[in-house]
């Protein structure tokens, strides 16, 4: 279920920047209850927004966060191929799929 997207932005700008012009960014109650995005380091790590974990400074990733990052991207790459049938100019980080919950 796509609830928001956002247009207009070159290629050159950040994903946080272009984020930050959605209604999703202003209003997160747009996400319908038990849904979340699956996004990257880029956006807010938030109940209602999947992240990868970061490197910490000078240190590792734990086994599980690397396989948990792993999950996330092969998730936000089906996502991005099955939403845009490939075409590389559209395929943009800030181009978010709210997927819901399976708890």
């Amino acid at each position: 279920m796509i609830v928001d997207y956002a247009l207009g932005q070159p290629g050159s700008v950040h994903d946080s920047y272009a984020f930050q012009g959605t209604q999703m960014a202003e209003d997160p109650t747009v996400i319908p209850r038990s849904h979340w995005i699956w996004a990257d380091t880029a956006y807010p790590s938030e109940k209602w927004c999947v992240v990868p974990f970061k490197k910490p400074r000078g240190g590792n990733l734990t086994r599980q966060q690397n396989t948990y990052n792993r999950y996330v991207s092969k998730v936000r790459t089906k996502v991005n191929a099955s939403l845009l049938g490939g075409y590389k100019i559209l395929d943009r980080s800030a181009f978010v799929l709210n997927m819901p919950s399976q708890h």
